[in-house]
């Protein structure tokens, strides 16, 4: 799960609020220029408009499409199709920029310790929602979860699948974040409720 929240951080959030920001082709050394100090592989340049970027069409019919919904664990292709378009009508506002930034570095710090402390995946979402917005906000905590259950839903990875309970999960741990004061009581919360 951390492997991929800090990779859906990483094109996903980042890159569509930065081009938000900067423009739909971002440069490193602009990036730089501008005195955000990302300390990621982006490569030379980012195209948000690129089509590497954008999410797949649910109405496409190509042999890859019609094999996602198989691996996304739903009974035909239709109706992984509005299920995506469902949940992409639910997508809440990009977060500012410099908090996506901190929530992928708060992700890749946290990485070794939730997979050793916490017993199930709920318990890690809840952590996750909690920290991030503990360390940025309540808006850039509930996009990652919304954008980390968009990417699951359309990924095509049977190793990862859609469940809506994650996010309400992860969005919980977010009002904690934003009510509670320590990483501590994040973790205690979490691991009782959950």
């Amino acid at each position: 799960m951390w492997k991929r929240l800090s990779r859906m951080l990483e094109y996903s959030v980042l890159i569509a609020a930065l081009s938000s920001v900067v423009g739909p082709t971002v440069q490193r050394h602009e990036l730089q220029e501008r005195g955000i100090r990302l300390g990621l592989r982006l490569g030379e340049t980012v195209a948000a408009a690129s089509p590497a970027w954008q999410m797949p069409t649910p109405g496409s019919t190509s042999v890859a499409r019609q094999a996602c919904f198989e691996s996304e664990r739903f009974l035909s292709h239709d109706e992984w199709a509005a299920s995506v378009r469902e949940w992409n009508t639910r997508r809440p506002p990009l977060p500012n920029p410099v908090h996506a930034i901190e929530a992928l570095r708060l992700v890749r710090k946290e990485q070794a310790f939730a997979r050793g402390r916490f017993k199930n995946d709920k318990q890690m979402h809840c952590y996750v929602g909690c920290r991030i917005a503990q360390d940025t906000d309540f808006t850039t905590s509930q996009f990652a979860a919304w954008e980390k259950e968009r990417r699951d839903l359309t990924d095509c990875n049977g190793d990862s699948h859609f469940e809506e309970l994650d996010y309400t999960v992860t969005v919980w741990g977010a009002h904690l974040g934003v009510a509670s004061t320590s990483s501590a009581e994040c973790i205690t919360t979490c691991e009782r409720s959950f």
